[in-house]
């Protein structure tokens, strides 16, 4: 009879395996990461950008600036080139043409100025007025100032000539259309001087009965004359104070020669 149980062998014990060690990845330090870099050399790149556009429109403006104050320099040359040579400065900044010329006109009015050299110096006003009128409207003002000058001289809320309010023209272009009402109205004035000679020498070629009326309205035309051209001359000088430049200089007349003594004859 056999005995239960005998010759089986115990069971063993299974023992579960240990769990497996995870794998953990340690991060870098974040001035390590390279998206950290990345940014800041992008930010980098974005500030030395800037500050290159920041210059390069610095130095344009200024060159521009330096470009404007030339180009308006030189047209004023050659316009005050034009100019007659019978001329007084006013100061600050004003020039009055003809300044002899309404004391003239009374002088012949009351018989103190010859008939003859009132004729002579109507003669000279025509000629001189004339020559600076024609003179004046041919100056080529599209080859002188290119057509993206900006400079206006108007202030801010101030009117313009055309009745533009200063934000309207202060733009590419503007500079042009101001010098040119300017021009015209200061060639405009020497027409008026020429008529104011005319009229001077028909006051001292008419009879006394008519020479009053002839003399009143060359005083009326040369005064018109000077408000014209102050009107003209002032667009051009608001360029220049906007610019800060000097205004130009009129030109003078050559100083009469001086007598030389004659030699005492030997004796």
């Amino acid at each position: 009879m056999a005995i239960k149980g005998k010759g089986r062998t115990p069971g063993r014990k299974v023992v579960s395996a240990p769990p497996r060690p995870q794998l953990v990845v340690r991060k870098a330090p974040i001035w390590r990461r390279r998206w950290v870099w990345a940014i800041i050399g992008l930010a980098a790149a974005g500030g030395i950008l800037a500050a290159v556009l920041v210059t390069l429109h610095n130095n344009s403006v200024r060159h521009f600036k330096a470009r404007q104050v030339a180009l308006i320099q030189q047209y004023a040359g050659k316009l005050a080139a034009k100019f007659p040579t019978d001329n007084q400065v006013v100061p600050p900044d004003l020039i009055a043409f003809y300044p002899s010329l309404s004391q003239d006109l009374q002088k012949l009015a009351t018989g103190k100025l010859t008939r003859a050299d009132a004729i002579a110096e109507a003669k000279q006003v025509q000629a001189s007025a004339s020559a600076a009128s024609n003179a004046i409207s041919s100056l080529p003002l599209d080859r002188l100032i290119p057509s993206d000058l900006s400079v206006t001289g108007f202030p801010s809320g101030q009117s313009t000539p055309t009745g533009q309010s200063t934000s309207d023209i202060e733009a590419s272009g503007a500079t042009r259309p101001i010098l040119q009402i300017g021009q015209n109205l200061m060639s405009q004035a020497f027409v008026l001087w020429r008529q104011a000679g005319a009229m001077m020498e028909k006051a001292a070629t008419a009879s006394a009965a008519d020479s009053k009326a002839f003399i009143d309205q060359a005083t009326v035309l040369a005064n018109e004359g000077g408000g014209l051209f102050d009107e003209g001359y002032q667009k051009l000088l608001s360029i220049i104070n906007v610019l800060g430049i000097q205004p130009p200089t009129p030109p003078a007349a050559a100083p009469s020669p001086t007598p030389t003594p004659s030699a005492s004859p030997s004796r």
